[in-house]
């Protein structure tokens, strides 16, 4: 029975402490104006702990309930409103678009945290004519970055993808009514605000944005931000520094439909220190992103020949599999789901529904355990 104890332990002990991920119910409130009249905004953060800095990603969509096919993201639907608002904008940081067109203003299929402990990971998912499109956010305790896995399953292959990114370096200057001097560099060159460059995606490799006028080091600003992300996978970057917006472009290589990025924010930290380190660690987190697995643990560990040997082993025994029906189903939906291959090896929608029911499953399949050891 120790095997039984130690399940049992681990129900009652919960996750590992570490990184984890924070999910906040659904917040709802309705848009002022007469013009707005119907439409409720929602959002929903997930806040990231363990981590040096405190991320959170936030997804934000003005729906009416009355027109299922109204649908409003604003600036984006994905931001991340901590450490501040200001760097990778609060209100909306990213777009995925395929063929020019963007893929994530369509409803959300599912937002979820699917691993805590040591490594905490959040999914976007989102499904439409396009095919698939899913961001895989991960946070490592310790780590003064998120990495950010980008997957896309186009129903037809061969459309120029692109990913663009949105930061307000250090500071909203236009809405406070400042000017600032906006800068963006890159392990290519930089570029000042006014200016646009593109670069192959090898060669500018990383980029810090940044403000000369609201540094730390001369008392105002929240500080720079910065991302990194794979050589192999960006064919150019495109950076156009504006004086108050800047953005990134990547363009990917044909045929790939898979970016990883770490992204950074410098709460508090001169511009100076930043950029005195930067390429050094960027190099390093790179390096690390590249040659992780973000599958989470749940689906690296599951075994399917296990499962599907209880199933059949409580299936075989009509009185047993009565008693048990509502956990022997539960077990052969998701084996059903699951296929005959390695669960590692699915696409977005069929990982996410062996995400979404794992936990379930698996409690299922160690209670019908029980249940088998108790009836010999």
């Amino acid at each position: 029975m120790r095997w039984y104890h130690g399940w049992l332990a681990a129900l009652l002990l919960g996750p590992a402490e570490g990184a984890g991920v924070d999910l906040t119910p659904w917040n709802e409130s309705p848009r002022s104006g007469a013009q707005y009249a119907g439409q409720l905004r929602r959002s929903c953060d997930a806040r990231f702990g363990g981590l040096a800095v405190p991320y959170a990603v936030r997804y934000n969509r003005t729906i009416n309930p009355a027109d299922p096919s109204f649908g409003d993201v604003g600036e984006g639907p994905v931001g991340l409103p901590s450490p501040s608002t200001e760097n990778w904008y609060g209100g909306g940081f990213i777009e995925t678009r395929l063929a020019g067109q963007r893929l994530d203003t369509g409803p959300l299929s599912s937002i979820a945290v699917v691993e805590d402990g040591p490594r905490g990971i959040l999914d976007l998912v989102w499904h439409g004519d396009f095919g698939s499109l899913r961001y895989r956010f991960v946070g490592v305790d310790g780590s003064d970055h998120l990495a950010l896995q980008i997957d896309l399953q186009p129903r037809q292959p061969g459309g120029a993808v692109d990913v663009l990114l949105r930061a307000y370096p250090s500071y909203f200057t236009s809405w406070h009514q400042r000017d600032g001097a906006r800068r963006m560099r890159t392990a290519a060159g930089t570029v000042a605000q006014g200016q646009e460059q593109t670069w192959p995606g090898a060669a500018a490799a990383w980029c810090v944005l940044y403000d000369e006028v609201f540094d730390v080091a001369r008392g105002e600003g929240e500080g720079p931000c910065a991302v990194a992300w794979q050589p192999s996978a960006v064919a150019t970057a495109r950076l156009v520094a504006e004086a108050y917006p800047c953005s990134l472009n990547l363009s990917l290589t044909p045929g790939t439909t898979r970016l990883r990025l770490a992204l950074w924010e410098f709460p508090g930290q001169p511009n100076a220190s930043v950029l005195k380190t930067f390429a050094k660690r960027a190099t390093q987190a790179m390096a690390a992103i590249e040659a992780a697995d973000c599958t989470p643990r749940s689906l690296q560990g599951a075994d399917p020949a296990a499962l599907r040997t209880v199933a059949a082993a409580v299936a075989a025994r009509p009185a047993l599999a009565q008693a048990q029906a509502a956990r022997l189903a539960l077990l052969q939906q998701w084996l059903q789901a699951a296929g005959s291959g390695p669960t590692t090896a699915r696409d977005i929608a069929a990982e996410e529904r062996l995400l979404a029911t794992w936990q379930a499953t698996e409690t299922a399949w160690w209670e019908l355990k029980l249940a088998l050891l108790l009836a010999d």
